[in-house]
């Protein structure tokens, strides 16, 4: 690949597959040299303008109009590819954002990682790689969002005084059942106990599905079971009867077939909902004790739509309707054990915010953007004091062609206004946000397109933002807020990195 003035590799939400290209030393633009220094000129020069880029780093999804020499970046997520990540992805040592998540890549973390020194973000989440985490990513000292959840990682976390303060409540690596050490929690020398089953009884480990690239042999741990045998096996006969072997709670599954019911799905997306084991099912995840703690059914390629000169909202995409369709049924809010929560981009047909979320407390995640439901928000999420992250934005941009005009003198002159504009995806509102000021853990709150205009009318309408002294990223943009900008009320948000307020 010898793209050498390429600084920008954007190609998220399609359908692509395959491996990720092995020569990438050819991306000249995405590397630093030992002797590059920073000059003002060369940072801030603008490099293109006029069009929406689309990205997504820290877990957010960020629109560049203008592209400077400084922005450079690798987001490849959500769509199909397969094989092993290049052990050469290390020589992008100036890019500040990885994205590869939600893929179906296998194989190690390469250690190179670690070579990405101007690495902020980083997210291989949701994929199916296996192995240790790489000490190397331990001494990136610009890190400042890391998710590895959702794969089959295995052996202890690495520890490091900058690399323990990243995701310290354990968001960062769910979904690994055999990740051990802190954030987790789980005494790795303990945990050992799976790998000494592994080692003694074939039929165990054939119905668990185990391979050595999910159970832990590290050096640690085989030491471990050299010195203290007996006691593992003492343990593993006591504790063997007991192990879930495999399938998922009976009425979760009805729980899920119960929520399928009430939908229609034109892309039959949820096809492989049958038989008996849901953990099977796709966008689903369980614990290794069965319960569903992952429902990710965010529609992965939602309708690309635009305004035309005519102001006439036109679809953008020649793809087929991969929404889910209709209501949702109370049942799914039965499975209490669920921590990530995704429905964005589907179609709700204005039903109201579901009340029985309230009974989700232990969510970290949840997304329910641009999913056409309508109402006011009250006391619906005030409940889910374990949130880090929250997304209810009823509003999304688009291209808009509709302000170009083109004057009709010698030489013609074409002019043009805003080229981007929010269009509704629902209509939600509150008139205060008071339901904010339990949910403490919080870190990313987006509420793009929430009407908070008879909110705004209150002086004190951001007191309750001023309580989430945790919160990195907020957006507000197209919230019809009027009114003084009250930085008082927000002066205790020092961990707040992004503040959107913005209207086209």
């Amino acid at each position: 690949m010898k793209l050498e003035n390429l600084q920008f590799i954007s190609l998220s939400r399609n359908k692509l597959s395959g491996p990720i290209p092995e020569n990438l030393e050819g991306l000249k633009k995405m590397t630093k040299t030992q002797n590059q220094t920073t000059i003002l000129g060369y940072y801030y020069s603008l490099k293109f303008t006029g069009a929406q880029l689309e990205i997504v780093t820290k877990g957010q999804t960020r629109f560049l109009v203008s592209v400077y020499s400084y922005n450079t970046g690798f987001d490849v997520s959500s769509n199909a590819l397969t094989g092993k990540i290049p052990e050469k992805i290390g020589l992008l040592n100036g890019i500040p954002f990885l994205n590869l998540s939600h893929n179906n890549l296998t194989g190690l973390i390469p250690k190179t990682i670690g070579e990405m020194i101007s690495l902020e973000s980083l997210d291989l989440s949701y994929n199916q790689l296996t192995g240790e985490i790489p000490v190397t990513l331990a001494t990136l000292d610009f890190l400042a969002y890391l998710n590895l959840s959702y794969n089959n990682l295995s052996g202890r976390i690495p520890t490091n005084p900058h690399f323990d303060t990243l995701h310290p409540d354990g968001t960062a690596y769910i979904g690994n059942r055999y990740l051990c050490g802190s954030p987790d929690g789980l005494n790795c020398r303990i945990s050992g106990v799976f790998m000494l089953l592994y080692l003694i009884d074939d039929n165990w480990r054939n119905r668990m599905k185990l391979t050595p690239g999910n159970v832990f042999f590290t050096n640690n741990l085989v030491q471990g079971v050299q010195v203290e045998q007996k006691v593992f096996l003492i343990f593993a006969t006591l504790f063997y009867p007991f192990l879930l072997i495999g399938g998922c709670h009976e009425g979760e599954r009805a729980a899920l077939m119960s929520f399928k019911s009430l939908l229609t799905d034109p892309s039959n997306r949820l096809s492989s909902w049958k038989g008996e084991n849901c953990c099977d099912w796709k966008g689903i995840k369980c614990s290794s004790s069965g319960h569903v703690v992952v429902v990710n059914l965010r529609n992965p390629h939602p309708n690309e739509v635009m305004i035309n000169v005519n102001k006439e909202v036109v679809s953008d995409s020649n793809e087929s309707d991969f929404a889910l369709k209709g209501t949702i049924s109370p049942l799914l809010f039965t499975l209490d054990h669920i921590q990530y929560l995704d429905l964005s981009f589907n179609n709700f047909m204005f039903s109201k915010l579901p009340v029985e979320i309230s009974n989700l407390t232990k969510l970290t995640y949840l997304n329910l953007s641009n999913s056409m439901f309508q109402d006011s928000i009250t006391t619906q999420f005030s409940n889910l004091t374990s949130l880090r992250s929250l997304d209810l934005s009823c509003a999304n941009l688009v291209p808009d062609l509709s302000s170009i005009t083109i004057s009709l003198t010698l030489p013609p002159k074409l002019d043009s206004g805003s080229l981007l504009s929010f269009i509704s995806y629902g209509y939600l509102s509150s008139t205060n946000l008071r339901w904010l000021e339990g949910l403490r853990r919080l870190r990313y709150l987006v509420l793009t397109g929430v009407n908070l205009s008879k909110c705004s009318e209150s002086f004190h309408w951001a007191k309750p933002i001023s309580s989430l002294s945790n919160l990195m990223s907020l957006q507000l943009s197209n919230c019809n807020i009027s009114g003084r900008i009250l930085t008082a009320q927000l002066l205790n948000l020092t961990s707040l990195s992004t503040l959107e307020m913005r209207t086209f």
